[in-house]
């Protein structure tokens, strides 16, 4: 059956070709619009077109929808979606969705379910939460020792439960890792129960993989260095801890402040804090150590510093222990006179022997003299090449000894002197 430039067909229920035939709908002057190939009647297109649909595209089969949308499946089994003209997400014949252009490829892992790439700032992903409550969006990793789709087979003790890597180009391509933050089991895992430590790993120099850095436990305490592989130190670990191995000088720790003050005296401290009453946190300053300015700080050639120790007393705190930038050091003084100056009501410096009271005072080997308290007589001693020699006593009858360890019997004579 041939119909031929007809304005409108109404009332067809079928239209039935002979078998092997097809059916084919041209334009009034020839040009075919569509041919549709089914001894059944089931149509197949190379192409589907809706609405305006002037969208073009060079895949083989596609859906164009309205101006520039577009489904489209390629020889090489992908799936493109694109708008205005163009692709942007392909679902590739192993299932994986590249949103933004480009194809799937390894980055720092291997290539991924989802990857987006572009050419601009734009090649990101971000999540806006709207609500009327005090929540924010999140991103969940989660992690099961499971074999199929939906699995909650309960992990292990250092499994890893997800993580963050980033990466660069190299030149040859861009699965270098550059730095990692995962989580990871630590410890026995149960029903509601995952104790996790966070990690943060950074890349050195001329390595291949990423070092663990610091180290946030389970029991919230802070390690900064590979301190947890001491076994040595694993029982003396406390909140914040740090571990550097070095076979040279070298700084462990550095803590900077620019001050614009040039006020002598003026400090910056580590402070110290203790609770005395666990129910109610009735925290109050219970020390610090400080540096502070022994000069105005005026110019590049001046950096005059003092180290200062406080503790605290009935609530208030106070400087203890002074070091001046010149050495010396002030006990109960902030302006130590000498190397070593003790400033109080009764300053006594006391030996004590594992509660014997004796002990000494040793001023300088070097230069053969030493002072001791022992036995409750006060002696003076000199060094010779392997031991100190006693050479004046004061006994505690009073009597002035020198060149003897005790004294002749004197029986009624007060301040007997014996050379």
């Amino acid at each position: 059956m041939t119909v031929v430039q007809p304005n409108s067909i109404a009332g067809i229920n079928s239209i039935t070709v002979q078998s092997g035939n097809s059916l084919s709908i041209h334009k009034s002057d020839g040009t075919l619009i569509r041919e549709i190939v089914a001894a059944t009647g089931v149509s197949t297109f190379s192409s589907v077109s809706v609405g305006s649909a002037t969208t073009t595209n060079n895949a083989g089969k596609s859906i164009n929808i309205g101006l520039g949308a577009s489904i489209a499946q390629h020889t090489d089994n992908s799936l493109t979606f694109g708008t205005n003209g163009d692709p942007r997400a392909t679902i590739d014949a192993s299932g994986n969705l590249v949103h933004g252009g480009g194809s799937s490829r390894s980055a720092v892992g291997g290539a991924q379910l989802v990857q987006v790439e572009g050419l601009t700032a734009a090649a990101g992903f971000s999540a806006v939460r709207n609500s009327n409550d005090a929540h924010g969006p999140y991103i969940s990793l989660a992690k099961s020792r499971g074999t199929a789709l939906g699995a909650v087979t309960v992990i292990q003790a250092n499994d890893d439960l997800g993580a963050i890597r980033f990466g660069g180009g190299d030149g040859t391509d861009i699965a270098s890792e550059g730095a990692r933050i995962e989580a990871t089991v630590d410890g026995t895992p149960g029903s509601n129960d995952i104790p996790t430590r966070l990690t943060f790993q950074t890349t050195a120099d001329g390595a291949a993989a990423p070092t663990e850095r610091l180290r946030i436990t389970s029991a919230g305490k802070v390690n900064i260095g590979d301190i947890h592989s001491q076994t040595t130190l694993n029982s003396h670990v406390g909140a914040l801890n740090l571990y550097q191995s070095s076979s040279s000088t070298h700084t462990g720790l550095l803590l900077a402040w620019e001050h614009s003050n040039t006020t002598t005296g003026i400090e910056e401290r580590i402070q110290f804090a203790l609770g005395d009453d666990a129910s109610s946190d009735n925290i109050q300053k219970a020390g610090y150590v400080g540096v502070g300015k022994d000069d105005t700080w005026q110019g590049n050639g001046q950096r005059s510093s003092y180290l200062s120790f406080g503790t605290s007393s009935a609530a208030t705190e106070s400087e203890k222990f002074r070091i001046t930038s010149g050495g010396k050091v002030g006990i109960g003084t902030s302006v130590p006179e000498s190397l070593l100056t003790l400033y109080a009501a009764n300053p006594t410096i006391r030996g004590n022997d594992n509660g014997t009271l004796t002990g000494a005072i040793e001023f300088d080997t070097t230069q053969n003299t030493f002072y001791g308290y022992n036995s409750a007589d006060i002696v003076f001693s000199t060094h010779s090449a392997t031991s100190y020699d006693p050479r004046l006593r004061i006994t505690t009858g009073g009597d002035v000894l020198i060149g003897h360890s005790s004294a002749l019997s004197h029986s009624g004579i007060g301040g007997f002197l014996q050379i």
